[in-house]
């Protein structure tokens, strides 16, 4: 199936798409970004050759012009930082494919909002959705898991993916790296918020019909394992083992059946993305996973969504209404 593609959002992922999208057979008849990409060509920002799309910053125009069939949104990962990108995609009449974390269950944060999208893309009769590298490793891979036992207690994943010092949002713990653990300032919380942990289980709880009764986080140190080199703006710094190398947000769902679902999200300097899933039951059973380039997986996903964007019943989905992903032959 070959599907006119419009890209919101130019950075890393949005780049890994293009060739991505070209090697499925997809055109891409627009993309829409901000800053230094205005006006370049996205082949050339993806490191490829000029494919004759600029990229704009006027999504509503460039939409109108362009009438994409399914838009892929690699920008913010909250409902409330998207809503509005979205909506212009939904009223052009694209489908929409975002890698932001809070649509893999959106109504588990943020509830008016997604009544207000899924009221919009049932009106324009298209689809919106999530996907990414957590799309099969942290929604997906865990519920097929799960579909082993005939008796579950409790579902408990470590997903560990490399720590970002260049992101605003991780200063205060880029200053701690390298510092005795004692330092890190531990948060514990009834109320966790939006984030990838907290989507996933959600999107799980959905998956295997359980009704979430209370959720709790716990964010600590991650651990150096052994001695590390990373390089912050003032310099190089050397991480010994047993030192902070970064941070792990640990999310725990009680539900009304007795089954507790956990989550550990670890970013740590160095690290590759893996996932290490463990099912308490009967039978027990555990399974190790890696995608060592999280943020190409997290393109190759969202490609091998376009064709359910294309084909399920309009409105928007919980990732895990959705069904797994698997590799399609091209014809």
């Amino acid at each position: 199936m070959s599907a006119r593609v419009a890209l919101v959002g130019a950075g890393q992922v949005g780049r890994l798409l293009v060739p991505r999208l070209h090697e499925r057979g997809h055109r891409i008849v627009a993309a829409i970004g901000r800053g230094a990409a205005v006006g370049q060509d996205i082949g050339e920002l993806a490191g490829g050759t000029p494919l004759g799309v600029a990229v704009r910053d006027d999504i509503d125009a460039a939409l109108a012009d362009t009438r994409p069939d399914v838009v892929l949104m690699s920008t913010a990962s909250t409902l409330a930082a998207t809503e509005a990108d979205l909506l212009s995609c939904i009223r052009a009449g694209a489908g929409v494919i975002s890698a932001g974390e809070e649509l893999l269950a959106p109504w588990a944060s943020d509830p008016g909002r997604s009544d207000v999208i899924d009221a919009a893309a049932r009106e324009h009769g298209v689809s919106v959705l999530a996907s990414g590298h957590v799309d099969a490793l942290w929604v997906h891979l865990p519920l097929t898991l799960a579909g082993i036992v005939t008796h579950l207690d409790r579902l408990e994943g470590e997903c560990t993916r490399p720590f970002a010092v260049a992101r605003s949002s991780n200063a205060g713990v880029s200053g701690l790296l390298g510092a005795p653990v004692e330092r890190y300032p531990v948060e514990r919380s009834g109320d966790p918020g939006a984030g990838a942990a907290f989507s996933s289980l959600h999107a799980i709880a959905r998956g295997m019909g359980l009704t979430v009764l209370r959720a709790r986080s716990t964010v600590t140190a991650a651990i150096a394992e052994q001695e590390l080199v990373v390089q912050l703006p003032d310099g190089e710094r050397r991480i010994a083992p047993g030192t902070i190398a970064g941070s792990t947000r640990t999310v725990e769902l009680e539900t009304s059946a007795g089954v507790a679902l956990v989550l550990h999200d670890v970013a740590r300097v160095g690290a590759h993305s893996t996932e290490h899933w463990r099912v308490s039951g009967s039978p027990d059973v555990e399974l190790r996973a890696s995608a060592a380039q999280g943020l190409v997986s997290t393109a190759t996903q969202m490609v091998a969504r376009i064709e359910d964007a294309l084909n399920v019943e309009p409105g928007l989905h919980t990732l895990s209404d959705l069904p797994p992903l698997r590799y399609r032959a091209l014809g």
